[in-house]
């Protein structure tokens, strides 16, 4: 284990002298807090690669969409095409009227 070097900033208070027990506290302290932070960046890592799948997903899904949307479009207007020729038809023969 390496050594590492801590400061810690102590007001005024109640003098109390520095005990082992203290440090060993300070210590766990620490090694909850790096944990902790581990655990922050373990999900941190997890939520941004869950939302770029997600956009990705969403970006497949709007484009399947917009090719649907076309093919739509091209059935109203052959549809539109084929009832205006149907009802040219129909006024232009002379035998209905």
């Amino acid at each position: 284990m390496e050594s590492k070097t801590v400061t810690f900033a102590i007001g005024r208070g109640a003098e109390t002298a520095l005990l082992p027990k203290h440090l060993n506290n300070a210590e766990e302290m620490v090694a909850q807090l790096e944990r902790q932070l581990k655990d922050i960046q373990a999900e941190s890592s997890y939520l941004w690669i869950r939302q770029r799948s997600l956009n990705e997903t969403a970006q497949s899904f709007l484009q399947r969409l917009s090719w649907l949307n076309c093919v739509e479009f091209l059935m109203l207007v052959a549809t539109a095409a084929f009832h205006a020729r149907y009802i040219v038809g129909l006024v232009s023969d002379k035998r209905i009227l």
